[in-house]
């Protein structure tokens, strides 16, 4: 069911509609963070907490973007694979935001 959220997260990402989005992987979250550890459970928590960095630096927020990309690199560092080549880049690149640390 997390995958429901994902999905209309990113669909709300694309319309611009970074509230509504942060919403959905809000309800990911909670839906993914309830099931048993698997793969998958991981999987949909790096997702949902690295579209939640999206929505919050859509949103003008680079410190709680920052937030949670760092929690989506560290679960994904956790599960030892790669699931979104994407994380460290992008904490790379909030972390060099010099307003993200005000």
């Amino acid at each position: 069911m997390p995958d429901l959220f994902l999905s209309r997260g990113v669909y709300f990402l694309d319309k611009g509609d970074m509230q509504s989005a942060k919403k959905e992987f809000l309800a990911g979250l909670d839906e993914a963070s309830g099931l048993p550890y698997s793969d998958g459970q991981q999987e949909s928590l790096i997702a949902c907490h690295y579209n939640l960095a999206v929505a919050e630096q859509g949103l003008g927020h680079s410190k709680e973007a920052l937030s949670w990309i760092r929690l989506a690199e560290e679960e994904q560092d956790k599960l030892g694979r790669t699931v979104l080549p994407e994380i460290t880049p992008g904490r790379q690149k909030l972390e060099s935001i010099p307003t993200t640390f005000q």
